[in-house]
């Protein structure tokens, strides 16, 4: 008897996962008709038949049958009854449809950004939907993975395979905007007020896609492009960066403004004035606190303190020669001490080297009181000058210009003698100042 010859064709659970199906056909070697029964390895179950047919079709709709992954076996009956078992037929799980979208941006303000989709798994060939995400209009369907001529928007797809229109993968959030270029860019300030030592150099550009643009850079409003930004000598103004975008595929150009890569000529109408700042710093400025000095013993102080503008750290002078470390934490650090009574000038150097000068003035202790009480009680007994210099000449007269006292080496230990209550005249020569005043006599 001839051996009976088929042939088998399955096809793998996907998306639904019970759409397996199994295929007998082609039967040689038997006599016809023939009828077939599908049973699970599981426990010899009859899943379906027996049918005249030899197809077997999962799926969700009424007619189909639940074919999940598993293994099977059919029964073929001949029209004399002898029945042939096929074994070991395997429905797997097939790989899931995956997508990804792959934008890329468009360029010259131009309608020429691209959006093009891989796949892996499910079953080809695939249905390609793009759709506007906004309006969620359909924008094109075809059998192409890539979308070409988008404008600057969002956008989502869907992927469909050729299993099961229910098979599908998608993305939304998808956007093209148009291709920008940033700067980085290593600006150096101007040193100090009113020089011309500030600096601007291209350090990278940055969302650069070589693969597809060249580029050159220009600086100011020259437009003479190169490959490279490297200026010195600025004083401190705004400058701008033009950067132009040649496409590789058919030589179009755009020029690009600036640090934020604005469109400036090509085919999108808005231009941008930003600009890209040289700062110099601000001019330096302090306080100072003083202590006055003795005349005789000069131990006058200096504190400087609140230091703003110029460029931290900072150091201080008496002779703008030899500086100290200046401290913006502790004051009492920042002192000049044993300094006479006088005009002086203290500098300030900050940490690019620029150098300001200030006024300061040291006064005297010198104190002249206005009344003293010669009244025997220790207390305030004498005409007594505070930080009162030596060898100083004191007079003193009455009301009506009468002398009534002369010292010509006081020592502060006049009591006003057998003066009266009341008020009198005094000057005071010493040997850096003539100090004229009254002085009253309380009793």
């Amino acid at each position: 008897m001839e051996q009976l010859r088929f042939i088998e064709n399955d096809k793998d659970v996907y998306c639904v996962e019970v759409d397996g199906k199994i295929e007998i056909s082609n039967l040689i070697g038997a006599p016809s008709p023939f009828t077939f029964g599908l049973y699970t390895d599981l426990n010899d179950s009859l899943i379906a038949g027996f049918q005249t047919v030899g197809t077997f079709k999962g799926g969700s709709n009424v007619l189909d049958y639940e074919i999940t992954e598993g293994a099977y076996y059919v029964v073929i009956r001949d029209s004399l009854g002898c029945e042939y078992k096929i074994d070991s037929i395997n429905i797997d799980e097939a790989v899931d449809l995956q997508t990804i979208g792959l934008p890329q941006d468009a360029s010259c303000g131009d309608d020429n950004g691209i959006i093009n989709i891989t796949v892996s798994g499910g079953v080809a060939p695939y249905t390609y939907i793009l759709r506007d995400a906004t309006s969620s209009t359909v924008i094109a369907t075809q059998q192409d993975s890539l979308f070409e001529n988008l404008a600057t928007g969002l956008y989502e797809f869907t992927v469909i395979d050729s299993s099961d229109p229910e098979c599908s993968n998608g993305h939304g959030g998808i956007s093209i905007e148009t291709n920008s270029i940033d700067l980085e860019l290593a600006i150096d300030s101007v040193s100090c007020p009113g020089l011309e030592d500030g600096a601007i150099k291209l350090v990278n550009m940055l969302n650069a896609d070589t693969t597809l643009y060249s580029y050159e850079v220009s600086f100011n409003d020259t437009l003479n492009f190169g490959n490279d930004i490297d200026t010195a000598n600025l004083d401190a103004a705004f400058y701008s960066i033009y950067v132009k975008q040649t496409t590789l595929s058919n030589g179009i150009e755009c020029i690009y403004k600036d640090r934020e890569s604005y469109l400036l000529k090509g085919s999108l109408d808005s231009i941008v004035t930003d600009t890209i700042p040289v700062f110099e710093p601000d001019s330096i400025n302090s306080t100072y606190y003083a202590v006055d000095s003795d005349r005789d013993n000069p131990d006058g102080i200096l504190w400087v303190y609140g230091i703003t503008g110029g460029n931290a750290p900072f150091t201080i002078s008496m002779d703008s020669i030899n500086y100290l470390t200046y401290s913006s934490v502790d004051s009492l650090l920042n002192q000049f001490g044993g300094l006479d009574v006088g005009e002086y000038t203290y500098f300030i150097k900050d940490a690019k080297g620029c150098a300001q000068s200030f006024p300061a003035v040291i006064g005297s202790k010198f104190y002249v009181p206005n009344v003293f009480t010669p009244n025997g009680d220790g207390d305030n007994d004498v005409f007594y000058i505070e930080a009162l210099p030596q060898g100083a000449k004191l007079t003193v007269y009455d009301r009506w210009g009468v002398m009534a006292y002369q010292n010509r080496n006081y020592t502060n230990d006049w009591d006003g003698g057998k003066l009266p209550e009341g008020t009198y005249f005094y000057e005071l020569q010493t040997k850096y100042e003539r100090v004229k005043g009254w002085i009253q006599i309380l009793r």
